[in-house]
């Protein structure tokens, strides 16, 4: 995986960085791959770290190395993981992180013509008063064949869900499925970023919550916890929570962990959201 950083601001404003390695050093020692001579930047401040086509940030610096992620600060000696698009700010310095784009098979074209549709019905903070979009376009009553269209893709929508971060987040019969787009939830960084996209997602009163593992090939034990903390969130909120799809493989460390005896899951997504009670 080829990774570039493009320089946001400042008098080198937009030149590109190649990282072409799989652990990139950053800082103003002369072994660093990138060297950054100003205040504030340590010998060896940050690394950028590719490992099975994941990319991450370590800051490898004391607690006054800065380094950060979309302003989230990365504590000394933590790791956070980076994606298309991010901010990453490195002492005073401003980057944003561009992946090379891969042709798109056909599992990828189908992903992104799904998050080409989200992007059509998502709105920003100052249209919040004039109500969801989707919810305006399944409300009104079609006029004409485009308000018609407007609907079928609406429910459309909320069917198949609307990716917000590392989620898929959709409304079926009442019920709020979360689809994990991650094949591996292993690395403990992943996870804890994950965990708090899931967590804010699940903040409401008596909802009903479905996990939806279709994706998921490998779970770590973090992972496990992590499921378990959002399954005391919900039913400390009066909620349920249920899990579908999970590989049978994968069904033996959740039982380890007693969360099969908590939490009912089924290998079939529809017949989960038609029942009226887990």
């Amino acid at each position: 995986m080829r990774v570039q950083l493009v320089i946001s601001e400042g008098k080198y404003q937009g030149t590109v960085v190649e990282i072409k390695r799989d652990l990139f050093l950053i800082g103003n020692d002369p072994a660093c791959q990138l060297r950054i001579n100003a205040p504030g930047i340590s010998r060896q401040h940050c690394a950028v770290v590719t490992r099975t086509n994941k990319v991450f940030v370590r800051n490898l610096g004391s607690g006054e190395a800065i380094v950060k992620v979309n302003d989230q600060l990365v504590g000394a000696g933590e790791e956070m993981p980076l994606h298309a698009n991010d901010s990453l700010t490195v002492g005073p310095a401003k980057f944003k992180v561009v992946f090379k784009e891969k042709q798109l098979h056909q599992r990828d074209a189908e992903e992104w013509a799904l998050k080409a549709l989200d992007q059509a019905f998502q709105h920003s903070e100052h249209d919040a008063d004039e109500g969801d979009p989707l919810t305006r376009a399944l409300e009104s009553r079609p006029s004409s064949a485009a308000d018609a269209a407007a609907q079928l893709l609406a429910q459309f929508a909320l069917q198949r869900g609307v990716v917000r971060g590392r989620l898929r987040i959709g409304e079926e019969h009442g019920v709020t499925t979360i689809r994990f787009n991650d094949i591996h939830l292993v690395e403990e960084a992943e996870i804890q970023s994950i965990k708090k996209e899931l967590l804010q997602a699940i903040q409401r009163p008596r909802m009903r919550v479905l996990l939806d593992f279709k994706n998921v090939k490998r779970m770590s034990s973090a992972a496990a916890e992590m499921i378990r903390e959002v399954y005391h969130l919900v039913t400390g909120n009066r909620g349920q929570l249920a899990l579908c799809r999970i590989r049978p493989e994968l069904l033996s460390g959740l039982e380890e962990a007693g969360l099969l005896k908590l939490i009912r899951h089924f290998r079939d997504k529809n017949a989960a959201v038609q029942l009226t009670e887990w």
